[in-house]
Protein backbone atom coordinates (compact mmCIF):
# COMPACT_ATOMS: atom_id res chain seq x y z
CA UNK A 1 0.00 0.00 0.00
CA UNK A 2 1.04 3.68 -0.48
CA UNK A 3 3.02 5.31 2.24
CA UNK A 4 1.26 8.34 0.88
CA UNK A 5 -2.70 6.98 1.02
CA UNK A 6 -4.58 8.89 2.85
CA UNK A 7 -7.41 8.21 5.37
CA UNK A 8 -10.17 10.67 7.39
CA UNK A 9 -11.80 9.74 10.05
CA UNK A 10 -14.82 12.16 10.19
CA UNK A 11 -14.71 12.56 14.29
CA UNK A 12 -11.98 12.81 16.49
CA UNK A 13 -12.76 10.72 19.65
CA UNK A 14 -12.00 7.57 21.13
CA UNK A 15 -13.20 5.74 18.14
CA UNK A 16 -11.20 7.74 16.31
CA UNK A 17 -8.30 7.22 18.03
CA UNK A 18 -8.66 3.40 17.80
CA UNK A 19 -9.36 3.27 14.11
CA UNK A 20 -6.06 5.41 13.91
CA UNK A 21 -4.35 3.10 15.78
CA UNK A 22 -4.64 0.01 14.11
CA UNK A 23 -4.85 1.86 10.80
CA UNK A 24 -1.10 2.87 11.32
CA UNK A 25 -0.50 -0.67 11.35
CA UNK A 26 -2.05 -1.37 7.96
CA UNK A 27 0.26 1.52 6.39
CA UNK A 28 -2.45 4.22 6.62
CA UNK A 29 -1.75 7.79 6.82
CA UNK A 30 -4.73 8.85 9.14
CA UNK A 31 -6.15 12.46 10.52
CA UNK A 32 -9.70 12.51 12.55
CA UNK A 33 -11.30 15.13 12.45
CA UNK A 34 -14.46 17.28 14.05
CA UNK A 35 -17.14 19.11 13.60
CA UNK A 36 -18.63 21.62 11.73
CA UNK A 37 -16.69 20.78 8.56
CA UNK A 38 -15.81 24.44 6.83
CA UNK A 39 -13.75 23.11 3.80
CA UNK A 40 -13.79 20.59 0.79
CA UNK A 41 -12.54 17.12 2.23
CA UNK A 42 -9.57 15.73 0.62
CA UNK A 43 -8.46 12.41 1.14
CA UNK A 44 -8.15 8.74 -0.53
CA UNK A 45 -10.56 7.06 2.07
CA UNK A 46 -13.30 8.58 4.41
CA UNK A 47 -15.05 7.07 7.16
CA UNK A 48 -16.97 7.53 9.70
CA UNK A 49 -16.96 7.78 13.71
CA UNK A 50 -20.11 8.99 14.25
CA UNK A 51 -23.31 8.85 12.07
CA UNK A 52 -24.38 12.82 13.06
CA UNK A 53 -22.81 13.87 9.90
CA UNK A 54 -25.44 14.71 7.61
CA UNK A 55 -24.62 12.69 4.46
CA UNK A 56 -26.35 15.57 2.21
CA UNK A 57 -24.20 18.10 3.59
CA UNK A 58 -21.06 15.92 3.22
CA UNK A 59 -22.15 15.31 -0.56
CA UNK A 60 -21.56 18.94 -1.12
CA UNK A 61 -17.90 18.78 0.29
CA UNK A 62 -16.48 15.16 -0.89
CA UNK A 63 -14.38 14.96 -4.34
CA UNK A 64 -15.80 12.34 -6.64
CA UNK A 65 -12.05 10.38 -6.08
CA UNK A 66 -13.04 9.70 -2.42
CA UNK A 67 -13.70 6.15 -1.26
CA UNK A 68 -16.45 7.11 1.20
CA UNK A 69 -17.46 3.71 3.49
CA UNK A 70 -19.87 3.30 4.58
CA UNK A 71 -21.50 5.22 1.25
CA UNK A 72 -23.32 8.45 1.80
CA UNK A 73 -26.59 6.81 1.00
CA UNK A 74 -25.94 3.93 3.51
CA UNK A 75 -25.27 7.08 6.19
CA UNK A 76 -28.49 9.03 4.89
CA UNK A 77 -30.31 5.50 5.31
CA UNK A 78 -29.35 4.71 8.96
CA UNK A 79 -28.44 8.34 10.82
CA UNK A 80 -32.12 8.88 10.70
CA UNK A 81 -34.54 5.89 13.09
CA UNK A 82 -37.35 6.75 10.56
CA UNK A 83 -35.70 5.15 7.62
CA UNK A 84 -33.57 2.98 9.53
CA UNK A 85 -36.30 1.34 10.89
CA UNK A 86 -38.36 1.02 7.61
CA UNK A 87 -35.10 -0.46 6.40
CA UNK A 88 -35.55 -3.05 9.17
CA UNK A 89 -39.16 -3.59 8.89
CA UNK A 90 -38.65 -3.62 4.92
CA UNK A 91 -35.85 -6.52 5.47
CA UNK A 92 -38.18 -8.66 7.65
CA UNK A 93 -35.77 -8.05 10.55
CA UNK A 94 -37.18 -8.52 14.15
CA UNK A 95 -37.52 -5.07 15.47
CA UNK A 96 -40.18 -3.16 17.59
CA UNK A 97 -42.95 -1.63 16.22
CA UNK A 98 -42.86 2.12 15.67
CA UNK A 99 -45.30 5.55 14.35
CA UNK A 100 -44.67 8.86 13.28
CA UNK A 101 -46.74 11.11 15.05
CA UNK A 102 -47.15 15.19 14.04
CA UNK A 103 -49.63 16.34 16.70
CA UNK A 104 -50.11 16.08 20.45
CA UNK A 105 -53.59 14.69 20.02
CA UNK A 106 -52.66 11.34 17.93
CA UNK A 107 -49.73 11.06 20.69
CA UNK A 108 -52.40 11.35 23.63
CA UNK A 109 -54.39 8.35 21.55
CA UNK A 110 -51.13 6.48 20.66
CA UNK A 111 -50.58 6.22 24.94
CA UNK A 112 -54.43 5.49 25.09
CA UNK A 113 -54.06 2.52 23.08
CA UNK A 114 -50.32 0.85 23.43
CA UNK A 115 -49.69 2.25 26.92
CA UNK A 116 -45.76 3.39 28.00
CA UNK A 117 -44.01 4.37 25.09
CA UNK A 118 -40.31 5.21 24.09
CA UNK A 119 -39.87 8.94 22.18
CA UNK A 120 -36.66 8.69 20.09
CA UNK A 121 -34.86 11.55 18.23
CA UNK A 122 -34.69 10.38 14.85
CA UNK A 123 -31.00 11.90 14.38
CA UNK A 124 -28.72 12.75 16.88
CA UNK A 125 -29.64 10.48 19.93
CA UNK A 126 -26.70 8.48 22.09
CA UNK A 127 -26.15 7.47 25.22
CA UNK A 128 -29.88 8.26 26.33
CA UNK A 129 -29.93 12.01 25.04
CA UNK A 130 -32.49 12.51 22.97
CA UNK A 131 -34.53 9.54 23.99
CA UNK A 132 -37.63 10.17 26.32
CA UNK A 133 -39.74 7.30 27.89
CA UNK A 134 -43.28 7.94 28.80
CA UNK A 135 -44.29 5.94 31.65
CA UNK A 136 -48.06 8.13 32.76
CA UNK A 137 -50.48 10.71 31.81
CA UNK A 138 -47.85 13.11 33.61
CA UNK A 139 -44.83 11.88 31.63
CA UNK A 140 -46.95 12.30 27.97
CA UNK A 141 -48.06 15.40 29.61
CA UNK A 142 -44.56 16.85 29.65
CA UNK A 143 -43.20 15.35 27.00
CA UNK A 144 -45.86 17.04 24.41
CA UNK A 145 -45.52 20.74 26.55
CA UNK A 146 -41.41 20.70 25.60
CA UNK A 147 -41.92 19.26 22.29
CA UNK A 148 -45.20 19.79 20.54
CA UNK A 149 -43.81 21.81 17.71
CA UNK A 150 -40.87 19.36 17.41
CA UNK A 151 -42.79 16.10 17.22
CA UNK A 152 -41.86 15.26 13.57
CA UNK A 153 -37.98 14.81 14.99
CA UNK A 154 -39.46 12.12 16.35
CA UNK A 155 -40.21 8.13 16.46
CA UNK A 156 -42.55 6.42 18.72
CA UNK A 157 -41.81 2.80 19.63
CA UNK A 158 -43.58 0.75 21.97
CA UNK A 159 -42.18 0.21 25.23
CA UNK A 160 -40.35 -3.30 25.44
CA UNK A 161 -39.91 -5.76 28.36
CA UNK A 162 -37.06 -7.45 28.19
CA UNK A 163 -34.76 -9.90 30.19
CA UNK A 164 -31.23 -8.51 28.70
CA UNK A 165 -29.61 -5.98 26.28
CA UNK A 166 -27.66 -7.76 23.77
CA UNK A 167 -25.21 -6.53 20.59
CA UNK A 168 -23.41 -7.75 18.09
CA UNK A 169 -20.79 -6.43 15.47
CA UNK A 170 -20.54 -7.22 11.70
CA UNK A 171 -18.46 -6.48 9.19
CA UNK A 172 -19.14 -6.40 5.28
CA UNK A 173 -16.59 -6.10 2.35
CA UNK A 174 -16.76 -3.75 -0.57
CA UNK A 175 -16.83 -7.29 -2.58
CA UNK A 176 -19.78 -8.75 -0.16
CA UNK A 177 -17.81 -11.06 2.14
CA UNK A 178 -19.60 -10.83 5.41
CA UNK A 179 -17.94 -11.88 9.23
CA UNK A 180 -19.45 -12.10 12.56
CA UNK A 181 -18.66 -10.96 15.84
CA UNK A 182 -19.12 -12.76 19.18
CA UNK A 183 -22.43 -11.78 20.50
CA UNK A 184 -21.85 -9.72 24.09
CA UNK A 185 -24.67 -9.33 26.98
CA UNK A 186 -24.56 -5.52 27.53
CA UNK A 187 -25.01 -4.12 30.51
CA UNK A 188 -26.39 -0.46 31.21
CA UNK A 189 -25.47 1.72 33.51
CA UNK A 190 -27.14 5.94 33.87
CA UNK A 191 -28.17 4.94 30.74
CA UNK A 192 -24.70 4.17 29.15
CA UNK A 193 -23.19 0.94 28.57
CA UNK A 194 -21.21 -0.22 31.66
CA UNK A 195 -19.78 -3.35 30.88
CA UNK A 196 -19.89 -6.53 28.23
CA UNK A 197 -19.53 -9.59 28.77
CA UNK A 198 -19.48 -12.85 25.77
CA UNK A 199 -19.47 -14.81 24.13
CA UNK A 200 -23.02 -15.71 23.20
CA UNK A 201 -24.24 -17.43 19.69
CA UNK A 202 -25.74 -15.71 17.65
CA UNK A 203 -28.83 -17.66 15.88
CA UNK A 204 -28.42 -18.70 12.68
CA UNK A 205 -31.40 -17.66 11.37
CA UNK A 206 -30.54 -14.03 12.94
CA UNK A 207 -27.23 -14.33 11.14
CA UNK A 208 -28.79 -14.99 7.79
CA UNK A 209 -31.45 -11.97 7.62
CA UNK A 210 -28.66 -9.85 8.54
CA UNK A 211 -26.26 -11.09 5.81
CA UNK A 212 -29.20 -10.29 3.18
CA UNK A 213 -30.21 -7.06 4.46
CA UNK A 214 -26.77 -5.76 4.45
CA UNK A 215 -26.06 -7.39 0.96
CA UNK A 216 -29.50 -5.40 0.23
CA UNK A 217 -28.22 -1.94 1.47
CA UNK A 218 -24.41 -2.45 -0.07
CA UNK A 219 -22.99 -1.74 3.52
CA UNK A 220 -19.45 -1.80 3.49
CA UNK A 221 -17.97 -1.37 7.68
CA UNK A 222 -18.36 -2.78 10.44
CA UNK A 223 -21.63 -2.39 12.02
CA UNK A 224 -22.76 -2.58 16.15
CA UNK A 225 -26.45 -3.92 16.52
CA UNK A 226 -27.93 -3.36 19.43
CA UNK A 227 -31.08 -5.63 20.65
CA UNK A 228 -33.62 -6.45 23.28
CA UNK A 229 -33.66 -10.02 24.22
CA UNK A 230 -36.46 -12.11 25.82
CA UNK A 231 -36.80 -15.68 25.49
CA UNK A 232 -34.94 -17.07 22.92
CA UNK A 233 -36.67 -13.43 21.18
CA UNK A 234 -34.37 -10.86 19.34
CA UNK A 235 -36.06 -7.05 18.67
CA UNK A 236 -33.43 -4.94 17.12
CA UNK A 237 -33.33 -1.45 19.48
CA UNK A 238 -30.84 0.31 17.43
CA UNK A 239 -28.45 0.60 14.72
CA UNK A 240 -24.85 2.29 14.54
CA UNK A 241 -23.13 2.12 11.15
CA UNK A 242 -19.52 2.00 12.49
CA UNK A 243 -17.68 0.48 15.16
CA UNK A 244 -19.24 0.24 17.94
CA UNK A 245 -18.30 0.46 22.66
CA UNK A 246 -19.69 -2.82 22.67
CA UNK A 247 -17.05 -4.35 20.21
CA UNK A 248 -14.13 -2.79 22.28
CA UNK A 249 -13.06 -6.06 23.58
CA UNK A 250 -12.12 -7.36 20.46
CA UNK A 251 -8.33 -5.46 21.05
CA UNK A 252 -7.48 -8.76 23.28
CA UNK A 253 -10.58 -11.49 22.55
CA UNK A 254 -10.13 -12.25 19.19
CA UNK A 255 -7.73 -12.76 16.44
CA UNK A 256 -8.62 -9.69 14.67
CA UNK A 257 -10.36 -6.60 16.20
CA UNK A 258 -13.23 -4.54 15.07
CA UNK A 259 -11.39 -1.34 13.62
CA UNK A 260 -9.13 -3.34 11.78
CA UNK A 261 -11.94 -5.41 10.22
CA UNK A 262 -13.32 -1.97 9.18
CA UNK A 263 -10.42 -0.95 7.26
CA UNK A 264 -10.26 -4.23 5.91
CA UNK A 265 -13.67 -4.22 4.89
CA UNK A 266 -12.27 -1.57 2.12
CA UNK A 267 -9.18 -2.80 1.81
CA UNK A 268 -9.62 -6.89 1.02
CA UNK A 269 -12.44 -8.67 -0.84
CA UNK A 270 -12.26 -11.13 1.32
CA UNK A 271 -11.89 -10.51 5.29
CA UNK A 272 -10.21 -12.61 7.75
CA UNK A 273 -12.32 -15.23 9.71
CA UNK A 274 -13.02 -14.30 13.39
CA UNK A 275 -12.03 -16.65 16.25
CA UNK A 276 -11.89 -16.56 19.50
CA UNK A 277 -8.81 -16.40 21.73
CA UNK A 278 -10.52 -17.17 25.02
CA UNK A 279 -13.43 -18.57 26.55
CA UNK A 280 -15.01 -16.09 28.07
CA UNK A 281 -13.93 -11.73 27.97
CA UNK A 282 -15.44 -9.02 29.70
CA UNK A 283 -15.04 -5.00 28.92
CA UNK A 284 -16.02 -2.60 31.42
CA UNK A 285 -16.09 1.08 30.28
CA UNK A 286 -14.57 3.58 32.73
CA UNK A 287 -16.99 6.34 32.99
CA UNK A 288 -16.35 10.03 34.86
CA UNK A 289 -18.04 10.64 38.09
CA UNK A 290 -16.81 14.17 39.04
CA UNK A 291 -14.23 17.01 37.23
CA UNK A 292 -11.37 16.06 39.92
CA UNK A 293 -8.02 14.68 38.39
CA UNK A 294 -8.31 10.83 38.00
CA UNK A 295 -6.41 9.29 40.71
CA UNK A 296 -5.10 5.60 39.06
CA UNK A 297 -5.27 2.25 41.15
CA UNK A 298 -1.48 1.32 42.80
CA UNK A 299 -1.83 -1.84 40.49
CA UNK A 300 -3.14 -2.50 37.23
CA UNK A 301 -5.01 -5.48 36.12
CA UNK A 302 -6.44 -6.50 32.88
CA UNK A 303 -5.60 -4.23 29.28
CA UNK A 304 -5.77 -0.85 29.85
CA UNK A 305 -7.31 1.56 26.66
CA UNK A 306 -7.06 5.24 28.30
CA UNK A 307 -8.36 7.84 26.21
CA UNK A 308 -6.41 11.27 27.52
CA UNK A 309 -9.46 13.15 28.65
CA UNK A 310 -9.99 15.25 31.03
CA UNK A 311 -12.45 14.05 33.68
CA UNK A 312 -16.08 14.80 33.11
CA UNK A 313 -19.60 12.93 35.01
CA UNK A 314 -20.67 10.75 32.68
CA UNK A 315 -17.52 10.93 30.03
CA UNK A 316 -16.51 7.24 28.84
CA UNK A 317 -12.24 7.74 30.18
CA UNK A 318 -11.09 4.75 29.20
CA UNK A 319 -12.09 0.81 29.42
CA UNK A 320 -10.63 -2.33 30.09
CA UNK A 321 -10.57 -5.91 28.50
CA UNK A 322 -10.29 -8.77 31.03
CA UNK A 323 -9.75 -12.89 29.17
CA UNK A 324 -10.92 -15.54 31.36
CA UNK A 325 -12.45 -18.81 31.78
CA UNK A 326 -15.20 -18.30 33.63
CA UNK A 327 -18.26 -15.52 33.56
CA UNK A 328 -18.69 -14.97 36.95
CA UNK A 329 -15.32 -14.47 38.61
CA UNK A 330 -14.71 -12.25 35.41
CA UNK A 331 -17.59 -9.89 36.76
CA UNK A 332 -16.08 -10.09 40.18
CA UNK A 333 -13.05 -9.05 39.22
CA UNK A 334 -13.90 -5.78 37.49
CA UNK A 335 -16.01 -5.06 39.69
CA UNK A 336 -13.87 -5.37 42.74
CA UNK A 337 -11.12 -3.48 40.46
CA UNK A 338 -13.40 -1.28 39.45
CA UNK A 339 -13.48 0.00 43.19
CA UNK A 340 -9.34 1.52 43.21
CA UNK A 341 -10.18 3.44 40.66
CA UNK A 342 -10.62 7.57 41.82
CA UNK A 343 -13.20 8.73 38.66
Amino acid sequence: MKSDYKALILGNGQLSWMLQMQARRLGLNTLGIDQPLKKNLKADIITFESEFYSASELEKKIQEQSQVFPSLECMGLLQDRKYQKASLVEAGLPTSPFWLIDNTEDLSLLFKQIGAFVAKKRTGGYDGFGTFIINSKLDLKKFSQNYHSQLKDFIFEKKIKFQQERALQVARSFAGDIQFFPMVETVQQDNKCFYVTGPLKTPEKLKKQIYQWLNSIDYVGVMGIEFFYSQNNYLINEIAPRVHNTGHHTLDSCNVDQFTMHWLCLLSKKLPQVELHTSQFLMLNLIGKSEKSVQFPSYFDGSLYWYQKSNRKGRKLGHINWLGKNKKALVTRALKYLKAWKL
